[in-house]
């Protein structure tokens, strides 16, 4: 599996995923009260997303020959060029394309949590949840076949114990909240119950107030 152009190092290139989903997740939930849209439903409504946009991004990867696994003779082993190779794996060509493996499983994660989402059986928030349990789950065993250098703790690398901590946070908080729709629950996406409904086509008389007023 043949490398495109390095576009920058290893060593400046990327952002912390989970550090900008925190943040990401922090703005939105902010907006969303400012607003009075439900924050559960709405976490639901970009958990695809957000899995479906790191698939994207983990090319960048591919592109700046950066965060690739282990030494592999395996027929998609990806080259890496001399200049971006561990020194102490310098003599080895190929290794692990981790950034597809991530990418695969996202784009995974995606398919199951619309799936699952369909069948309208999870509380509101559940499908965001299960979004960062999939997630921390397939970061923690693309972990454990790289081979760059990341800051360690215990002897484990930090994003190791990242991944450990958030499956350990969402087990917690499944078990606890539930994860089945109780009768009755709603997907209304407005913390007051009103619903936005679209302009209705010309001459269709059927819809008297497509705009109906909040309750309050």
């Amino acid at each position: 599996m043949a490398t495109g152009t390095g576009c920058s190092s290893s060593g400046t290139a990327g952002l912390g995923i989970p550090g900008g989903i925190l943040a990401g997740v922090v703005t939105g939930v902010w907006v969303a009260r400012r607003h009075g849209i439900r924050v559960p439903v709405a976490l639901d409504a970009v958990a695809p997303s957000l899995a479906l946009a790191q698939a994207i991004g983990r090319w960048g990867s591919y592109f700046n020959q950066e965060l690739f696994g282990r030494p592999t003779t395996l027929p998609w082993g990806l080259h890496v060029d001399q200049a971006y190779r561990p020194v102490a794996l310098s003599r080895f060509s190929t290794f692990h394309p981790t950034f597809l493996y991530e990418m695969l499983w996202n784009l995974a994660l995606v398919a199951g949590l619309i799936l699952i989402d369909r069948r309208r059986i999870l509380r509101p928030g559940r499908i965001f949840a299960l979004y960062v349990l999939g997630y921390f789950t397939g970061r923690l065993w693309v972990e454990a076949l790289r081979s760059d250098d990341a800051n360690t703790i215990l002897g484990l690398r930090v994003n190791t114990w990242t991944s450990i901590f958030g499956i350990a946070a969402v087990t917690v908080f499944l078990t606890a909240s539930g994860l089945r729709r109780p009768a009755g629950d709603s997907d209304g996406p407005c913390d007051d119950g009103h619903r936005w409904a679209p302009i209705p086509p010309q001459g269709d008389s059927a819809v008297d107030n497509p705009f109906p007023e909040p309750r309050m």
